[in-house]
C-alpha cells in the first residue's frame, strides 16, 4: 500500500520537501547517470538535496536578492535544476526557466527581471554573457563547471553561505512560485504566473490520477523548463516522494529506463514512437525461433489491447495466455523496461501504430490535455478505454462556450495571471473572470470525457 504524507488546503510542496527530508533523510531523490549522458555519475539523498538547496537559499539572500524578485535557471536535465528551483523557493523568491536560443534567454531574462541567473555549463553561460549590458536588473550569475568572464563557480558561491545562519522566509500559498514562459496565439513568448498554491493543487491532482507514491522511480526526459516536467515531474515527485533518474540526452531514455527499473516517465509522443521503431528493429536481429514467439506474443497482446480499448472485460483465458507469452519472451520485454507502469504523452498525439504495438506489450500510453495556464485539465484512464482527452482531472470543471471554445473553470489549479501583462490576463477569461479560456475547440461527451479538435491546438512532440 501506497503511504501518504498528508497534504493541508494550506500546505505548500516545500512544507512536504521538509516533512520528506525528515522521514526518509538517506533515501536517493535525486540521480544524475554517465548512461544517461550526464558526465559522471551522481547521488543525492533528501537530506543532502534539502542541504544544497538551503546554502543556494542563503547565498541568493547573501547576496541581496528579495522576496518576490525572480531568479532564472537555464540548465539541463540534471541535479543542479531541483536543487536551485527548490533553493529559490526557500529564499521566497520566484524560479524562472529560460531556454532557447541567445536572443529568446535573454528576452526572458529582460521580461522576467532576473536579478540571479544559475546555468550549468559554459556553453550556455555564453548564451547570456556578451548580453548582461542589456540586462540592468541581472547582478549575479553563478555557473555549475566553473567561474568565467564575471560569472561565479557553482561550488564557491555554494561554500560562502556555509558561514551564514540567515533565517529563510516564511512562505505562504499565495506567494508567486514560478514564471512559466508559453507561447501567445500571436508567436510571442509571455511568462505564466504560477502561486505556491497552485504547485500543491496540481501535483495533488496529478497524485490522485497517476496513483504515484514512494515505491515508485522515475526518468526525467522533459525539460525542466517545461510546465509539465515542473508540475507533474519535479513537484509530483517531491509530493509523492520517489526519486528521479535524469537523462540529458533523450537518445539513451530507453537504456536508462531498463537500467533503472523505473516505473514512472512523463513523455512526449516522438518517445515513444522512438521505442516502437527500436523495437521493430530489434525483432529482426532475434533467431527465427525467438522472434516467432515475440510476434505471437504481440499478436495475444493485440487482442488482450483491443479488448480493454472497447471497455469490456478480458477474459482470464486471454489474459493468462499474453502473460505467459510475455514471460516467455522476458529478454526482448527488458529492452523496453518490464517495470514501467505509467507513461504518459500529453500534447501530440501518439503515432496509432506505435500506440497499439506497445499496448500489446502491456504499455498503455496516457494522454491527456492542459495548458500551461491550467495544467491538470483532463487524463486519459490507465486501462486505455479512451479515443479522447480523457476526463476532467480532480479540481478541474470544463464547459464549452457557444461558438465552441474550450473553457475550464478557475480554480487552485489556474494560473494566477501573465507576468506584467494585464490586459492579456483579462482576455484569458470570460468576462466574469469564472473561466479560463483556452483557445482550444471541443465537446463534452455524455460519459464527461473531453473530445478535442486537434487542429485547434499547438503540436507538442
Amino acid at each position: 500500500m501506497t503511504r501518504m504524507l498528508p497534504l493541508s488546503e494550506d500546505a505548500t510542496t516545500l512544507d512536504v520537501f521538509r516533512a520528506r527530508v525528515v522521514r526518509h533523510p538517506d533515501r536517493v531523490a535525486l540521480e544524475d547517470l554517465e548512461a544517461g549522458g550526464a558526465r559522471r555519475d551522481a547521488k543525492l539523498s533528501w537530506c543532502e538535496w534539502h542541504e544544497l538547496s538551503t546554502r543556494v537559499a542563503r547565498a541568493l539572500i547573501r547576496d541581496g536578492v528579495q522576496r518576490g524578485d525572480a531568479v532564472a535557471i537555464l540548465a539541463g536535465n540534471r541535479n543542479l535544476w531541483p536543487i536551485a528551483e527548490l533553493g529559490i523557493l526557500m529564499a521566497g523568491a520566484v524560479s524562472v526557466g529560460v531556454s532557447g536560443d541567445g536572443a529568446q534567454i535573454v528576452r526572458e531574462l529582460g521580461d522576467s527581471r532576473a536579478v540571479a541567473a544559475i546555468v550549468d555549463t559554459t556553453f550556455n553561460l555564453q548564451q547570456l554573457i556578451p548580453h548582461r549590458g542589456e540586462l540592468p536588473d541581472l547582478r549575479t550569475v553563478v555557473c555549475e563547471d566553473a567561474a568565467s568572464n564575471g560569472a561565479r563557480w557553482w561550488g564557491e558561491w555554494l561554500d560562502d553561505s556555509m558561514a551564514t545562519d540567515t533565517a529563510l522566509p516564511d512562505v505562504a500559498p499565495d506567494d508567486l512560485a514560478l514564471l512559466v514562459y508559453t507561447s501567445s496565439p500571436a508567436g510571442d513568448r509571455r511568462a505564466a504566473r504560477i502561486t505556491h498554491r497552485g504547485i500543491a493543487a496540481s501535483a495533488a491532482s496529478a497524485r490522485t490520477v497517476l496513483d504515484v507514491g514512494e515505491r515508485d522511480c522515475a526518468v526525467s526526459v522533459i525539460p525542466y523548463h517545461d510546465a509539465e516536467e515542473r508540475m507533474l515531474g519535479l513537484h509530483l515527485r517531491i509530493l509523492g516522494g520517489f526519486s528521479v533518474a535524469h537523462v540529458a540526452d533523450e537518445r539513451m531514455l530507453w537504456s536508462v529506463v531498463g537500467a533503472t527499473e523505473a516505473t514512472v516517465l512523463i513523455g512526449r509522443a516522438r518517445h515513444y514512437e522512438a521505442l516502437h521503431e527500436a523495437m521493430v528493429a530489434h525483432e529482426q536481429t532475434l533467431g527465427a525461433a525467438e522472434r516467432d514467439a515475440w510476434r505471437s506474443a504481440i499478436g495475444f497482446g493485440r487482442e488482450r489491447a483491443a479488448l480493454r480499448r472497447a471497455g469490456q472485460p478480458v477474459p482470464d483465458a486471454v489474459e493468462a495466455r499474453w502473460r505467459v507469452a510475455m514471460a516467455g519472451s522476458r529478454s526482448v520485454r527488458q529492452k523496453l523496461g518490464a517495470t514501467l507502469r505509467i507513461a504518459t504523452a500529453r500534447g501530440a498525439s501518439l503515432a496509432a501504430n506505435a500506440a497499439e504495438y506497445l499496448a500489446a506489450m502491456g504499455m498503455t500510453i496516457r494522454g491527456g490535455y492542459g495548458p500551461v495556464e491550467h495544467l491538470c485539465a483532463t487524463m486519459q484512464p490507465a486501462d486505455g478505454c479512451s479515443h479522447d482527452a480523457g476526463a476532467p482531472m480532480p479540481g478541474t470543471e470544463l464547459g464549452v462556450a457557444e461558438d465552441g471554445e474550450l473553457l475550464v473553470r478557475r480554480s487552485a489549479l489556474t494560473f494566477a495571471g501573465y507576468h506584467e501583462r494585464a490586459e492579456s490576463t483579462r482576455d484569458a477569461f470570460t468576462r466574469d473572470g469564472l473561466w479560463l479560456r483556452t483557445g482550444a475547440r471541443g465537446l463534452l461527451l455524455p460519459d464527461g470525457h473531453l473530445r478535442l479538435d486537434a487542429s485547434s491546438l499547438p503540436e507538442r512532440r
